[in-house]
Protein backbone atom coordinates (compact mmCIF):
# COMPACT_ATOMS: atom_id res chain seq x y z
CA UNK A 1 0.00 0.00 0.00
CA UNK A 2 1.74 2.92 -0.86
CA UNK A 3 2.30 5.63 2.10
CA UNK A 4 -0.39 8.44 2.71
CA UNK A 5 -0.50 11.81 1.48
CA UNK A 6 -1.87 14.65 3.68
CA UNK A 7 -2.66 18.16 2.84
CA UNK A 8 0.08 20.69 4.56
CA UNK A 9 -3.23 22.34 5.59
CA UNK A 10 -6.91 21.53 6.78
CA UNK A 11 -8.06 24.56 4.20
CA UNK A 12 -6.51 24.48 1.14
CA UNK A 13 -7.63 28.05 -0.53
CA UNK A 14 -5.38 29.66 -2.74
CA UNK A 15 -4.52 32.86 -1.31
CA UNK A 16 -6.45 35.61 -3.41
CA UNK A 17 -4.80 38.96 -0.47
CA UNK A 18 -2.81 41.44 -2.10
CA UNK A 19 -3.17 39.52 -5.50
CA UNK A 20 -5.10 40.11 -8.51
CA UNK A 21 -6.91 37.10 -8.48
CA UNK A 22 -6.48 32.85 -7.14
CA UNK A 23 -4.94 32.14 -10.29
CA UNK A 24 -1.48 34.34 -9.03
CA UNK A 25 -1.35 32.39 -5.86
CA UNK A 26 -0.86 28.75 -8.22
CA UNK A 27 2.30 27.07 -9.51
CA UNK A 28 3.80 28.34 -12.83
CA UNK A 29 4.06 32.00 -14.93
CA UNK A 30 1.15 33.50 -12.73
CA UNK A 31 2.35 36.61 -12.00
CA UNK A 32 2.72 40.35 -13.63
CA UNK A 33 0.80 40.64 -17.13
CA UNK A 34 2.43 42.34 -19.87
CA UNK A 35 -0.44 43.84 -21.59
CA UNK A 36 1.69 44.20 -24.56
CA UNK A 37 2.83 40.74 -25.26
CA UNK A 38 -0.21 39.50 -23.50
CA UNK A 39 1.66 36.99 -21.45
CA UNK A 40 2.45 36.82 -17.49
CA UNK A 41 6.30 37.24 -17.17
CA UNK A 42 6.93 36.08 -13.01
CA UNK A 43 7.19 32.58 -12.64
CA UNK A 44 5.46 31.38 -9.05
CA UNK A 45 7.63 28.51 -7.45
CA UNK A 46 4.68 26.89 -5.35
CA UNK A 47 1.19 27.36 -3.90
CA UNK A 48 -0.11 30.31 -1.47
CA UNK A 49 -2.62 29.19 0.56
CA UNK A 50 -4.47 31.30 2.78
CA UNK A 51 -3.84 30.99 6.36
CA UNK A 52 -4.35 32.95 9.62
CA UNK A 53 -1.38 33.20 11.91
CA UNK A 54 -0.77 30.52 13.54
CA UNK A 55 -2.21 28.09 11.44
CA UNK A 56 -1.47 24.51 12.05
CA UNK A 57 0.75 22.80 9.24
CA UNK A 58 1.21 19.10 8.19
CA UNK A 59 4.16 16.54 7.10
CA UNK A 60 2.23 15.69 3.41
CA UNK A 61 4.46 12.25 3.53
CA UNK A 62 6.62 10.28 6.25
CA UNK A 63 9.93 11.53 5.62
CA UNK A 64 12.65 12.91 7.41
CA UNK A 65 13.26 16.99 7.96
CA UNK A 66 16.57 18.10 5.96
CA UNK A 67 15.93 21.97 6.76
CA UNK A 68 15.00 24.37 9.17
CA UNK A 69 16.30 27.91 8.50
CA UNK A 70 15.35 31.41 8.21
CA UNK A 71 15.69 32.70 4.31
CA UNK A 72 15.27 36.61 3.71
CA UNK A 73 12.21 36.01 1.17
CA UNK A 74 10.54 32.56 2.64
CA UNK A 75 11.28 34.01 6.12
CA UNK A 76 11.41 31.07 8.74
CA UNK A 77 11.27 27.71 6.50
CA UNK A 78 11.05 23.62 6.81
CA UNK A 79 12.06 20.91 4.16
CA UNK A 80 10.91 17.60 4.08
CA UNK A 81 12.54 14.76 2.52
CA UNK A 82 9.36 11.93 1.12
CA UNK A 83 9.53 9.20 -1.28
CA UNK A 84 6.99 9.72 -3.65
CA UNK A 85 4.76 7.20 -5.73
CA UNK A 86 5.07 9.44 -8.93
CA UNK A 87 5.34 8.39 -11.38
CA UNK A 88 5.44 4.72 -11.18
CA UNK A 89 8.62 4.07 -9.10
CA UNK A 90 9.92 5.72 -5.76
CA UNK A 91 10.97 8.84 -6.08
CA UNK A 92 12.68 10.84 -3.48
CA UNK A 93 10.91 15.01 -3.43
CA UNK A 94 11.05 17.78 -0.95
CA UNK A 95 7.98 19.39 0.56
CA UNK A 96 8.69 23.78 0.69
CA UNK A 97 7.23 25.56 3.76
CA UNK A 98 7.90 29.09 4.11
CA UNK A 99 6.43 32.21 5.94
CA UNK A 100 6.15 30.34 9.17
CA UNK A 101 5.43 31.87 12.60
CA UNK A 102 7.10 28.91 14.13
CA UNK A 103 8.75 25.45 13.09
CA UNK A 104 8.15 22.80 15.75
CA UNK A 105 10.98 20.52 14.08
CA UNK A 106 14.16 19.78 14.15
CA UNK A 107 17.01 18.96 11.00
CA UNK A 108 16.58 15.32 11.21
CA UNK A 109 13.46 14.04 12.62
CA UNK A 110 11.62 11.35 11.43
CA UNK A 111 7.64 12.25 10.46
CA UNK A 112 4.30 10.91 9.42
CA UNK A 113 1.93 11.96 6.89
CA UNK A 114 -0.20 14.00 9.74
CA UNK A 115 2.44 15.52 12.54
CA UNK A 116 2.33 18.87 12.79
CA UNK A 117 5.56 20.35 11.80
CA UNK A 118 5.11 24.28 12.05
CA UNK A 119 2.83 27.15 12.19
CA UNK A 120 2.00 29.55 9.25
CA UNK A 121 2.75 33.35 9.33
CA UNK A 122 4.33 36.46 7.64
CA UNK A 123 7.95 35.94 8.13
CA UNK A 124 10.35 36.83 4.68
CA UNK A 125 8.48 39.29 2.34
CA UNK A 126 4.87 37.69 3.23
CA UNK A 127 3.07 40.67 4.71
CA UNK A 128 1.22 41.16 7.96
CA UNK A 129 -2.39 41.22 6.00
CA UNK A 130 -1.69 38.13 3.82
CA UNK A 131 -0.15 35.75 6.15
CA UNK A 132 -0.57 32.36 4.26
CA UNK A 133 1.66 29.32 4.07
CA UNK A 134 4.03 29.13 0.77
CA UNK A 135 4.28 25.71 -0.60
CA UNK A 136 6.64 24.18 -2.77
CA UNK A 137 7.06 20.45 -4.32
CA UNK A 138 11.01 19.85 -5.30
CA UNK A 139 13.34 17.54 -6.91
CA UNK A 140 16.28 19.05 -5.20
CA UNK A 141 17.22 18.96 -1.79
CA UNK A 142 18.91 22.26 -1.44
CA UNK A 143 17.29 24.90 0.85
CA UNK A 144 17.44 27.54 -1.45
CA UNK A 145 17.69 26.03 -5.23
CA UNK A 146 17.27 29.90 -6.76
CA UNK A 147 14.57 32.02 -8.73
CA UNK A 148 12.62 30.78 -11.49
CA UNK A 149 11.06 27.20 -12.00
CA UNK A 150 14.44 25.01 -11.30
CA UNK A 151 14.00 22.20 -9.38
CA UNK A 152 10.47 22.76 -8.42
CA UNK A 153 7.24 20.68 -9.64
CA UNK A 154 3.70 21.94 -9.59
CA UNK A 155 2.43 20.70 -6.57
CA UNK A 156 -0.51 19.53 -8.00
CA UNK A 157 1.48 16.72 -9.60
CA UNK A 158 2.32 15.61 -5.98
CA UNK A 159 -0.96 16.46 -3.95
CA UNK A 160 -3.58 16.43 -6.75
CA UNK A 161 -6.33 19.61 -7.12
CA UNK A 162 -8.92 18.18 -5.18
CA UNK A 163 -7.60 19.81 -1.79
CA UNK A 164 -7.79 23.04 -3.36
CA UNK A 165 -11.05 24.36 -2.01
CA UNK A 166 -13.05 26.97 -4.42
CA UNK A 167 -14.97 29.75 -2.67
CA UNK A 168 -16.62 32.74 -4.47
CA UNK A 169 -15.26 35.98 -2.69
CA UNK A 170 -18.74 37.64 -2.01
CA UNK A 171 -20.06 34.03 -0.31
CA UNK A 172 -18.75 33.63 3.63
CA UNK A 173 -18.87 29.90 4.55
CA UNK A 174 -18.49 29.04 8.06
CA UNK A 175 -17.65 25.58 8.96
CA UNK A 176 -17.90 24.01 12.60
CA UNK A 177 -14.25 24.61 14.79
CA UNK A 178 -13.27 21.80 17.24
CA UNK A 179 -12.92 23.14 20.54
CA UNK A 180 -9.47 21.53 21.15
CA UNK A 181 -5.84 21.92 18.94
CA UNK A 182 -5.93 18.45 16.88
CA UNK A 183 -2.12 17.01 17.27
CA UNK A 184 -2.43 15.04 14.03
CA UNK A 185 -4.70 14.50 10.79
Amino acid sequence: MPNLIVPPLRRMKLRTKDLPSAYSASYGYVRNWNGKSKEYTRFHQGWDLEAADGTLCYAIKDGTITHCGTHKDFGKNIVLKFLCDRPEKGETLFAFYAHLSKILVSIGDGVSAGDIIGRTGHTGIATASAPHLHFEIRNVPQASPGKGKTGRINPGEVLGYGYLVCEPSSVSIRAKRSSREPSAL
